[in-house]
């Protein structure tokens, strides 16, 4: 709007009011407001009629409206101003209805902006207008004021054509943070303001929030911020926002995805939203969002559910699906926030989470990762004690979360250490919190204890148990430090100490700790007096808490900021200090009980039941009666006990004795009345009650009583007499007192029982059968259906075996007549009598209570040694019964003798047997079972050195005899030619031998090996001269040598010790060895169901076998060594026993006719139901019907008709056509199968001929008198499939099928094709044909067949088994890998190479291979796409000087990039797995060098792939911050195998732990095919980054590691001539994997070590004046030692040095060397020391605080010339100095700012509270600008541009003093002139000459300790 030009004066002259001088800014601000006043009163006293007056201040008033006034910065000028323009627009719109001039409302009624808005600046006014409302109002202004603002500014916005951008910008501007922090009347202003103009505004609006245009920088970065507050002003002035928002949710941008994440997190989640209802497709994908690949949209989705939750109930089932989801999160962050969202709702409000979120919480409790454990047990706990203990939300609330005490106790069953300490934390502090009064306390635990379900009540009273424990062992620990000192006292005490550490939290941590404090113990008298009362059994609560604290009081000296012994200390106290349990809550306990007792409790109000509160309390009293015995001697407790024994609850009575046997030793000396109440009371219980209050009342008599033989007598004299065994239901609680009386005084009772037994128990009980049982064909019933007179005799066994273990002698000879009858029973089926009256579940109870037994008494030395092996056999059987019930219950007491290390190891033999069990679970418990007896043993062996003396009885090796024993004596195995059962003792063999190998302690495999080998040098003990038995033997033996050689690699290296072989099973070892047993049986073996085997005229080859030919595997080595030379003359051999290969001819075979073999595949086609069918019924009563196996019937051939059944295994149910059908091929079974060809295949019968030199036959013709001579047509091997041949051939090429016979469902691997030699080769193939025994003894030359001696056809195929699995063991370990067909013998030319992973190794690596070969292809895969888009493009995603020009020279012509993976590896010649590089690629990629994410086809190509992925070290389980996790080296493996085909070479070029290539090629083997052929080689990288380039194209030298086999070292050579391009061959070592892999670790280990020395000398030299370089240069200079890495720093950094090294000692620690494993753990300890120390050398030049400090951070990589910040020491200086609250800014010239903010965000660096980092962190893209106003400049990376800066200028912008902490030593040259310009500077290993200035403190400040991080200080 313009005014009209004649209005203007002609001279445009401003006229001010008469007596008011001209307004300039040459004036003073006073004199302005001054002269505005009066220009004020001259504008409010003007008319509107006033023409003149308006023309003559017309200039004057556009004068106002200038910016001089209307952004003047005085408040009084503007409001002034603004006065003015108000009369203004009264006086130039003379149509304004106004009644009253002085009402500044009226303003806006008046249309006096129509003026404006004619005019063209109209919107400038409008803009400075608002801009000055905005800015003048204050809190002064009353309501009146803000109104007429108000009125005068949505006029404007709604009278007018429409919002100018500008305009609104004035508005909107005013809502975000900064501004709305300074002016919050302004902010509400605005609210209002939009609130009114809400329609004309949102339209408007969209270009500011969606399209980004704003006149205002602040709002286009804050526009999310704008638009979370427009929401809370009005959801409707988004509406054309929101559709926007969807689709940047769907943006490709992550970061961008965060930003709206976070926005609508915030609207979703405010308290008053409806955008979920009102906007459902905007939720559904934000929902979306949950699932984001992005980790961080992901972590701000979780979070936001929280504030969902607890605002929006409603929408609690929307978000549940998908918390489900991120509860199982890969992100250990994202499942850890879940759980915080979950618990932080319902502590809110129970009602606000539904019972399948907090089953997500639950779940997380058995989290891999122990932070996400903690964090859902805890919350759990919380809200446990919130609404069960607390009662805060009713019963309705409590019965909700009932669940949660079981489930956390339940975790008292984890392995991990840290769990068990959390229970008991949770259980002290929040189940039954220990600061309680102690009534309320024990009223808390006697509740709980009764709602508890079973298995946490066992979990609650091991808990207790275990705490016992621990006081036990630490009482010994105090006694031990009373005697004097001696070697056998420091032994001891050292075993003490290893087993107390064990029950705290990081064991190793804690043995250091607990030696110290051992130490401060043997010091401090006073301590260990505090402590010794703290153990004591009368201490109180109260007490202990004295004692805890004065402890932790005297150990706290001196004071440090973090004391990590004191801390490990108190761990020790809390789990040994009695916190609940004293004298005064147990009578507190017997209140309560009696108050259940009289019926006056608040049972029903808890939840209980009466009876239960009765029967739950006195099972706790009874349990806290063996922890706490001394608390429970009172009068008061023992008289409530007697009134329990009083009532009729069975259990209830029972737990009261028992208590009494545990606590009452001093009843009869100090309480005579409780004592003369008791005994009636016992004395009655022992004849007339329950058998097991019987048994605790015998036994309490036995216990507190002094004359405990006359009360014993008065019970066993009228029990003894009416013994009648025609009323059995009488008879059970007499004969378990008179047995456990029997056993307890022996002395006293062992005659008169002796009558007893004979003639009673034996011949009147146990020998008749009164009653007949049910014949219901059940094998098991519930306990109160068992029959009076079975259970009698159940417990007439048991009185057998307490009577005979009260004696311990068998003088009388009565355990060998006690042993004999409980063998009867078990032979008998428990059918002793066999009139068959009893019951099939009685006999199942007989036959479980007689194999107990005879376990039982095996425990007492005197009886084991007369158990016969027979007998042994027959009680293990029972663990294969045919009952589950007593298999289950058996097991379970074998496990628990064992465990208590009460039975004798054989007995742990028993477990191998479980193989055969149907059930799954059983074999999983008996697994399990295996797993704790072995490690219990172990643990045991290494705690106690007296336990090496018993190393027979104790080492879990030794079992192994045991379990050969067994299994050859197996019932089942019976015919050693079934491959059925020959595969069934391979699975008992694997069975426990897969649990013995897991670990190779001590060379313990090849122990197992060597023990094998020494049993076939015996004979079987209990029938040394059967043939048939000491056959079976031999099999199991090798058997077990085939298991143990194919599933170890050092199975072969030399025994640790000598085995001893137990002489009670064999006998001594045969001098010379004897000959194979399988080569020697003289009895014809009948083979049914064969057609005969016709041989032609003419076909006959004579061969010649050695007689002393022999079925073992070769011991050691030499038999590999051999294997060359064996194979050019047809005959691998030992030392002792050659095997010599035959010339076999083949002839034509008559095709086998047999119309069931269909039908047998058909049926055995389902493993699981075939193997459930044949071994035992299920548990149901209903399936556990007794079923009679069918007999089997007599073969073709008129064999002989198998024997019955033996008892003890579960029937096997026989199918049509599967008894004795050998002959028919089997596809079922266990495992996998590969079919065999058939005769007309190509791999059929071929002729095969071995050449015999004509030396070795003379040779072996003079040995003819003990030899025999064989012609073979064809040697035949019975193999899995029912028929298969072992075929000897020449050809090399021949196709080899695997050993089908060995085959394992279980095992990961699969047998190998079978190669004995390359030109003799061992071949399995189905026959359908074969040899009877007449037929074939007819052409045998030699001595008549009916002679004794002779060979038969079964022999003759036995002992070519046996040669067969020896050759097989022999054989070389480049055998074990598939068919080599088209394998090369000579260097393959490499053509095309893959390597897997494009980071630090892999690209650089190839892209040099690329640049330096430019006729080899190399593709580079990873499956991170950004990587491989990064690596094609000009920016690459890493920066190594000289990288990015190799890199574009090859790119697209010999270089390619790719994520297809698997291609890459099936082409690829070599495959590598390296990280990667940037100038190189430039100048190969798009040639030979190409960059992909089609991973699978780069590999399919490839002739060579390389590994090159990324092995981190663990965060979780066994070697956490230790070991390499090597899941993407097994990850890339797999790979490979599943996607190539052809030979390969693969590659490991990352850095590997020890073995990781044996690794690799186990998962080659396991996983063969046809036609494949993978070499693994190790070729290490040695790159520095910054010099990557250098150090590829000029290597100090090359390392290429293989197999020491022909085939491993052509793939060796083919790799050497990749770098023979450019690599002189001098400089390319060829090793062995594991010395090439070692070689890497040691390499860096040795740089490492080099640079933690030089910091240590650092330190001395900064304490001693002298300069540490120079000290570097004096030892550098001498030759011995070298210059290099001798450059003191703040610490090493990179992927490799901190990683390879813990990587070494973990390695160490594995292979038992402690010493070397500490040795370089103290690199890792001093370089973490370096860095602390340079911490606090900072903190302390800042006078002792950095507290809100700027402090500049100059270099966050971890060495100059690469982006790489892997471990960067400035990663852990800036954690220090954020610890203390100082402000960084940080500057890098190559690392990005989201990396930076993502190393400081990791949870071990900012504390677990990331936002402090966008807090105390600011990073900048100039170094100077990170220097303005800081405190101190601290260098962190050498890089070269930081000696260049303008340090004049920096000084210039810091605060004074200014500090230069040179971390690197890159200013040494500087240093003086540093110091010149004003400069305090502090540097690495040396002393400034300059001190610094002094600081006098105005109170006392704490000197930070230089040993310890520092910690956060208080404000000066």
């Amino acid at each position: 709007m313009e005014f009209p030009q004649q209005q203007k004066p002609a001279d445009g002259k401003i006229i001010y009011p008469p007596g008011v001088k001209e307004i300039t800014d040459k004036i003073t601000n006073d004199e302005v407001v001054k002269r505005l006043k009066m220009v004020v009163k001259t504008f409010m006293d003007m008319d509107q009629d006033s023409e003149d007056e308006k023309q003559q201040y017309l200039p004057l008033a556009l004068h106002l409206a200038s910016e001089f006034f209307l952004r003047n910065p005085n408040k009084d000028v503007r409001l002034l101003v603004a006065c003015c323009l108000a009369d203004i627009f009264r006086i130039y719109a003379p149509e304004a209805p106004y009644t009253s001039h002085d009402k500044l409302k009226n303003i806006a009624w008046v249309k006096s902006y129509n003026i404006c808005f004619e005019l063209e600046d109209c919107n400038e006014i409008f803009i400075q207008l608002f801009k000055t409302l905005f800015s003048v109002i204050n809190n002064s202004h009353n309501q009146k004021v803000h109104m007429h603002m108000l009125d005068l500014m949505s006029s404007i916005i709604m009278e007018g054509d429409g919002v100018t951008q500008e305009l609104l910008d004035s508005i909107l501007i005013n809502l975000i943070p900064a501004h709305k922090n300074l002016n919050k009347q302004a902010y509400d202003l605005a609210k209002v303001l939009l609130k009114r103009t809400v329609q004309t505004i949102e339209t408007c609006i969209a270009n500011v929030l969606v399209l980004g245009k704003s006149s205002v920088s602040d709002l286009s970065e804050h526009v999310f911020d704008l638009i979370q507050e427009l929401f809370a002003i009005d959801p409707h002035l988004l509406l054309s926002v929101m559709p926007q928002l969807e689709f940047k949710l769907k943006s490709n941008d992550g970061e961008e995805r965060l930003a709206v994440v976070r926005l609508l997190a915030k609207l979703f989640g405010a308290k008053d939203s409806e955008l979920a209802t009102q906007n459902r497709p905007l939720w559904q994908c934000f929902l979306g969002r949950f699932n984001d690949i992005h980790v961080p949209v992901r972590l701000e989705c979780v979070k936001f559910a929280s504030h969902c939750l607890m605002n929006h109930p409603d929408l609690a089932k929307d978000l549940t699906e998908f918390l489900k989801v991120r509860s199982h999160d890969p992100e250990e962050a994202i499942r850890h926030d879940v759980i915080v969202t979950i618990i932080t709702a319902g502590k809110k409000d129970l009602c606000l989470v539904n019972d399948q979120l907090l089953g997500f919480v639950r779940e997380r409790t058995l989290d891999k990762r122990w932070r996400v454990r903690k964090e859902a047990m805890m919350g759990l706990a919380q809200l446990y004690k919130k609404y069960c203990l607390h009662h805060e939300a009713g019963k309705d609330a409590a019965q909700k979360v009932s669940w949660i005490k079981d489930k956390l106790l339940h975790i008292y069953y984890q392995n991990s250490i840290d769990d068990k300490l959390l229970v008991e934390k949770i259980f002290a502090q929040y189940m039954v919190p220990h600061n309680l009064e102690t009534q309320e306390k024990m009223k808390c635990l006697y509740y709980l204890y009764s709602c508890l379900d079973p298995n946490a009540v066992k979990a609650l009273n091991e808990m207790w148990k275990c705490q016992n424990m621990l006081r036990s062992q630490v009482r010994e620990l105090l006694d031990l430090h009373k005697q004097p000192p001696s070697e056998a006292n420091n032994t001891a005490m050292f075993g003490k100490l290893m087993t107390i550490a064990k029950n705290l939290p990081d064991p190793g941590k804690a043995q250091d700790f607990m030696k110290k404090f051992n130490q401060v113990l043997g010091e401090d008298e006073k301590l260990r007096v505090q402590l010794e009362l703290l153990i004591s059994p009368t201490c109180s609560c109260k007490q202990a808490e004295v004692c805890v604290r004065e402890i932790t009081r005297k150990l706290a000296n001196p004071k440090q900021p973090t004391n990590p012994f004191l801390e490990m200390v108190k761990f020790l106290l809390e789990r040994i200090a009695p916190v609940h349990i004293d004298s005064e809550a147990i009578s507190a306990l017997v209140k309560l009980l009696n108050k259940s007792i009289e019926g006056t409790a608040d049972d029903e109000e808890e939840g209980v039941t009466p009876d239960a509160a009765i029967r739950s309390g006195l099972e706790l009293l009874k349990v806290l009666s063996f922890t706490h015995p001394t608390s429970f001697h009172s009068a008061e407790t023992y008289e409530s006990l007697l009134q329990c024994l009083k009532m009729e609850d069975e259990k209830v009575a029972e737990a009261a004795i028992q208590i009494f046997r545990n606590t009452g030793h001093k009843i009869e000396t100090e309480l005579p009345q409780i004592r003369s109440t008791l005994i009636p009371i016992l004395h009655q219980k022992a004849k007339r009650g329950t058998p097991h209050q019987a048994k605790q009342a015998v036994h309490c008599i036995h216990a507190i009583f002094h004359n405990k033989e006359v009360q014993l007598a008065q019970i066993f004299e009228p029990l003894s007499r009416s013994l009648n065994a025609d009323v059995p239901e009488q008879l059970i609680t007499p004969l378990v007192s008179l047995g456990h009386i029997s056993m307890l005084a022996p002395d006293q009772f062992a005659s008169p029982m002796k009558s007893i037994v004979a003639n009673f128990i034996v011949k009147d009980l146990l020998m008749n059968d009164r009653s007949v049982g049910n014949k219901n064909g059940k094998l098991w019933c519930p306990d109160e259906e068992v029959s009076s007179e079975v259970l009698a005799k159940v417990h007439a066994i048991k009185l057998l075996v307490r009577w005979l273990l009260g004696m311990r002698n068998n003088q009388s000879k009565s355990a060998n007549s006690t042993l004999r009858l409980l063998s009867a029973m078990l032979v008998s089926e428990g059918d002793l009598t066999e009139q068959k009256k009893i019951s099939k579940s009685d006999m199942s109870r007989l036959r479980l209570a007689a194999g107990g037994a005879i376990m039982k008494l095996s425990q007492e030395p005197c009886y084991h040694d007369i158990i016969t092996p027979e007998q042994f056999q027959l009680s293990a059987l029972v663990i294969n019964d045919e009952c589950y019930q007593v298999r289950q219950i058996f097991a379970q007491k074998v496990h628990v003798a064992l465990v208590k290390l009460q039975l004798p190891l054989e007995y742990m033999g028993i477990f191998s047997l479980c193989a055969k069990d149907p059930v799954k679970e059983r074999r999983a418990h008996a697994r399990q079972c295996l797993l704790k007896n072995i490690s219990i043993r172990r643990e045991y062996i290494k705690q106690n050195p007296m336990a090496h003396e018993k190393l027979l009885s104790l080492l879990p090796e030794y079992v192994v005899p045991y379990m050969i024993h067994l299994l050859a004596h197996d019932p089942d195995f019976t015919k050693p030619q079934d491959s059925e059962q020959l595969r069934d003792i391979k699975e008992c063999l694997w069975f426990m031998l897969e649990v013995l190998m897991t670990k190779n302690e001590n060379n313990s495999h090849a122990f197992l090996k060597k023990m094998v080998d020494n049993i076939k040098q015996t004979k079987d003990a209990q029938a040394p001269d059967d043939p048939k038995t000491n056959e079976k033997l031999y099999i199991v033996c090798d058997i077990a040598l085939f298991v143990i050689v194919n599933k170890s690699t050092t199975c072969h290296l030399e025994s640790p010790k000598d085995p001893v072989l137990p002489t009670k099973f064999f006998t001594p070892p045969d001098k010379p060895k004897p000959a194979s047993v399988l080569g020697t049986v003289n009895k014809p073996l009948s083979v049914t169901g064969k057609r005969p085997y016709n041989r032609t005229a003419g076909s006959e080859t004579g061969s010649n076998v050695g007689g002393n030919s022999e079925p073992s595997s070769p011991s050691g080595n030499k038999g590999r060594e051999q294997g060359t030379d064996a194979s050019e003359t047809g005959a691998s051999e030992n030392e002792e026993n050659p095997v010599i290969l035959l010339s076999v001819t083949p002839v034509k075979t008559e095709p086998v006719k047999n119309k069931e073999v269909n039908s047998e595949q058909s049926a055995t086609g389902n493993d699981s139901a075939e193997r459930g069918k044949k071994r035992a019924a299920p548990a149901d009563g209903s399936e556990n019907m007794h079923q009679n196996p069918e007999e089997d019937q007599p073969g073709e051939m008129g064999g002989p008709v198998p024997p019955k059944p033996r008892r003890g295994r579960p029937p096997k149910s026989q199918t049509p056509g599967s008894t004795d059908k050998s002959s028919e091929a089997k596809t079922g079974g266990r495992g996998r199968k590969r079919a065999a060809p058939t005769l007309e295949s190509p791999g059929g019968l071929e002729a095969a001929n071995v050449k015999v030199p004509k030396q070795q036959k003379d040779t072996e013709a003079k040995k003819a008198p003990a030899q025999r001579q064989m012609d073979l047509q064809s040697s035949q091997f019975l193999g899995s499939d029912g028929d298969s041949l072992l075929d000897v051939e020449s050809s090399p090429d021949c196709f080899v099928k695997e050993m089908d016979l060995f085959s394992n469902e279980s095992s990961q691997e699969e047998l190998a094709e079978t190669e004995l030699t390359q030109g003799a080769t061992l071949q399995l193939r189905q026959s359908q044909s074969y040899c009877t025994d007449t037929e074939c003894l007819q052409e045998l030359p030699g001595p008549n067949p009916s002679n004794d001696g002779d060979f038969t056809m079964p022999m003759i195929m036995m002992a070519w088994m046996v040669i067969a699995l020896v050759l097989f063991l022999l054989r070389p370990a480049r055998m074990r890998g598939p068919s080599t067909e088209g394998k090369p013998s000579s260097p393959r030319n490499i053509k095309k190479i893959c390597c897997i992973g494009a980071g630090y190794v892999g690209g650089p690596t190839c892209s040099v291979i690329a640049h330096m070969c430019p006729d080899i292809k190399v593709s580079v895969v990873d499956l991170n796409e950004s990587r491989i888009k990064a690596w094609n493009s000009d920016t690459l995603p890493i920066y190594e000087p000289g990288l990015k020009e190799i890199v574009e020279s090859c790119r697209g012509k010999n270089l390619f990039f790719s994520t297809e993976i698997d291609s890459a590896i099936r082409e690829a010649d070599l495959v590598f797995i390296s990280p990667g590089l940037k100038e190189i690629v430039e100048s190969c990629r798009g040639k030979n060098l190409f960059f992909s994410t089609e991973i699978d086809s780069a590999i399919r190509e490839a002739d060579l792939v390389f590994i090159s992925v990324n092995t981190p070290t663990k965060t979780y389980g066994m070697g956490k911050g230790r070991a390499a996790d090597l899941k993407y080296i097994e990850s890339c493996a797999r790979r490979i195998v599943e996607v190539s085909d052809g030979y390969k070479l693969v590659t490991e070029k990352s850095t590997v732990p020890v073995r990781a290539a044996e690794s690799i090629r186990r998962i080659f083997d396991a996983n063969t095919k046809p036609n494949l052929n993978l070499q693994v080689l190790s070729n290490p990288e040695f790159l520095a980054e910054g010099t990557a380039i250098k150090d590829l194209k000029n290597p100090d030298r090359v390392l290429i590691g293989g197999d020491e086999t022909p085939e491993g070292q052509s793939a060796i050579r083919a790799l050497c001539a990749v770098y023979e391009n450019w690599v002189p061959k001098n400089k390319i070592i060829t090793t062995n994997t594991w010395s090439s892999e070692l070689s890497k670790l040691a390499a860096n280990a040795f740089l490492a070590q080099r640079i933690s020395s030089i910091n240590s000398i650092s330190a001395l030299c900064e304490s001693t004046g002298a300069d540490v370089e120079e000290v570097a240069k004096a030892i550098g200079m001498d030759q011995r030692i070298g210059n290099k890495f001798l450059k003191p720093s703040i610490g090493f950094g990179g992927s490799c040095f901190k990683k390879d090294v813990l990587n070494l000692v973990y390695l160490c620690e594995a292979l038992n060397l402690p010493e070397v494993a500490k040795y370089w753990q103290q690199v890792i300890d001093m370089n973490e020391y370096q860095r602390q120390r340079f911490a606090c050398r900072i903190i302390d030049c800042l006078f002792n605080t950095v507290t809100g400090k700027k402090i500049a951070l100059l270099g966050f990589a971890f060495k100059k010339d690469t982006g790489d910040t892997r471990e960067s020491s400035s990663i852990h200086i800036s954690r220090y100095l954020m610890d203390e609250g100082a402000m960084l800014r940080i500057y890098d010239p190559k690392v990005p700012k989201e990396q930076i903010v993502q190393d400081l965000s990791q949870p071990s660096i900012s504390e677990g509270d990331p936002e402090r980092v966008s807090q105390l962190v600011t990073i900048t893209n100039d170094p100077y600008d990170a220097c303005d106003g800081a405190h101190a400049l601290v260098i962190c990376t050498e890089w070269d541009m930081f000696k260049d800066l303008d340090y004049e200028r920096i000084y210039k912008t810091m605060l004074k003093p200014s500090f230069i902490f040179d971390g690197r030593r890159v200013l040494d040259d500087l240093h003086f002139r540093l110091q010149n310009i004003g400069f305090q500077v502090e540097t690495i290993g040396k002393k400034v000459t300059i001190p610094r200035i002094p600081f006098t403190p105005t109170c006392e400040i704490p000197k930070i300790s230089l040993h310890g991080p520092p910690v956060k200080k208080a404000k000066v």
